[in-house]
């Protein structure tokens, strides 16, 4: 039946909506109940997936968008830590409380959006890697969607110097501006 008197999921489900997305599904699996969220604009393929746990903790925010592979790996392996926007406790238990700390920061990622770009590098429409910054942490991640090895990746020839490889730069806030920009 899913998670009962989730604090965490009325609150996201009021912002969300008002916002201008549209719950879309609801799915427990083991100890994780994820509801995902789509915007009402069909024009924007961004959604949301959030996660909780029992004991009315959030465990993940993700946004996901085809356009955005990179970010969008990148935030299937994201997680909230207990002490994830406090200012002088670092780590500590996975899932966020619902308190105010905590909600500040969340309203602040949902109203002001995603920061950084995204860096990809194509062969005709085939996606071969992609380089993520994100300006709020100073993180840089990159994504080789070539199949190669780890040792092919490390000796060969860099997908950059490739022969016929266009790089395409993407401004994150086309992912997800925030509620506030939209």
């Amino acid at each position: 039946m899913g998670i009962q008197n989730n604090k965490w999921k009325d609150y996201l489900r009021t912002i969300l909506e008002e916002g201008g997305f549209v719950h879309a599904t609801t799915v427990l699996k083991n100890e994780t109940e994820t509801e995902t969220y789509i915007f009402k604009d069909k024009k924007l393929e961004t959604s949301l997936k959030i996660g909780y746990l029992e004991d009315d903790l959030l465990i993940y925010l993700e946004c996901k968008n085809p356009k955005f592979p990179g970010y969008t790996q990148y935030k299937t392996q994201d997680y909230f830590e207990r002490y994830h926007f406090h200012s002088t406790e670092t780590y500590g238990g996975p899932g966020l409380q619902f308190n105010e700390e905590n909600r500040k920061g969340i309203l602040e990622f949902l109203n002001s959006g995603i920061e950084g770009h995204e860096i990809q590098w194509f062969r005709g429409e085939e996606i071969l890697k992609s380089t993520i910054w994100l300006n709020d942490i100073e993180f840089q991640e990159s994504y080789d969607y070539t199949g190669r090895g780890f040792i092919k990746r490390l000796i060969g020839k860099k997908v950059e110097d490739w022969d016929g490889v266009e790089k395409r730069t993407l401004d994150l806030k086309e992912l997800f501006g925030g509620l506030k920009n939209k």
